[in-house]
């Protein structure tokens, strides 16, 4: 709901043509936020900024902006929260979070994977980095439920089916017709079996983040798997984060499960720079 609403805070000074142009406007926005956010994350882990590319570069993103969806604003929301991880209180990563669950849900599987991932801190600061975005999901929920609970129910497409089937399907289709779908529908899954290793490996929030959605892939039914810019926009986490662990590995070989993943202590960090004459 959150991309409809902001975009909606145009129509009372600018009418519908307004609403249309503030969901571009929050599109490219959240193309600027979201690279900059994933630069700030390849920095705090010892990589180059240059990796924040992995952000709009993103398949899935670029997807998003094209047909106007939410999901772009949901995945900026994200690394932003990831970023702020960093920061002693929580509760800026907490609100990040928020925002990106409430920009596209399914992205509750990112805060959990982030909930358990290694120095993240203590249990109580994991609870309220998974707690937050779960209720202010659960509070929209029971406000449409009862604004909207007399609408007929049903689902026209069905999203999750029996493990690898709706991928064996989409593939059986592709080898009829080879296109761009099967490229990236190859790629994605390839993608996914490396991301669930990392995550099982090394457990950071460069890599749990999109282990859900890994883990979500082969369950997808073939009328996802089938289209490229469907596939890439459900599975839209996993080239950013799997782009930002491979990078780290690269740039500090040996040196992953450090403190680099700590929250930092701002207030000592205060003290010592002022010992230090900063």
């Amino acid at each position: 709901m959150l991309y409809p609403t902001l975009a909606g805070l145009a129509r009372p000074l600018f009418g519908a043509d307004g609403v249309a142009w503030a969901m571009a406007g929050l599109n490219v926005l959240a193309f600027g936020v979201g690279a900059g956010a994933t630069a700030v994350v390849a920095r705090q882990h010892g990589a180059s900024a240059l990796w924040g590319l992995a952000f709009p570069l993103n398949p899935g993103v670029l997807f998003e902006l094209h047909i106007d969806g939410g999901g772009a604003l949901a995945l900026a929301a994200l690394m932003v929260g990831v970023a702020a991880l960093k920061r002693q209180s929580p509760w800026p990563a907490a609100l990040a979070f928020i925002a990106a669950v409430l920009a596209r849900e399914v992205m509750m599987l990112s805060v959990l994977g982030l909930a358990i991932a290694k120095w993240v801190g203590p249990v109580s600061r994991r609870l309220k980095i998974a707690l937050a975005p779960f209720a202010a999901a659960v509070l929209w929920r029971i406000y449409v439920e009862i604004r909207l609970g007399d609408l007929p129910g049903g689902r026209a497409v069905q999203e999750i089916g029996l493990p690898l089937k709706g991928f064996v399907g989409a593939f059986e289709r592709w080898l009829e017709d080879p296109d761009l779908s099967m490229v990236l529908g190859v790629f994605y899954l390839l993608a996914s079996l490396v991301m669930i290793s990392r995550a099982l490996r090394l457990r950071t929030v460069l890599e749990l983040p999109a282990a859900g959605f890994a883990l979500l892939a082969p369950l997808l039914t073939e009328l996802v798997w089938l289209q490229y810019f469907d596939i890439s926009r459900a599975l839209s986490p996993i080239p950013t984060f799997l782009a930002l662990s491979l990078a780290v590995s690269i740039s500090a070989p040996g040196d992953r499960g450090t403190a680099a993943d700590e929250p930092v202590d701002v207030t000592s960090r205060r003290r010592f720079d002022a010992a230090d004459g900063r």
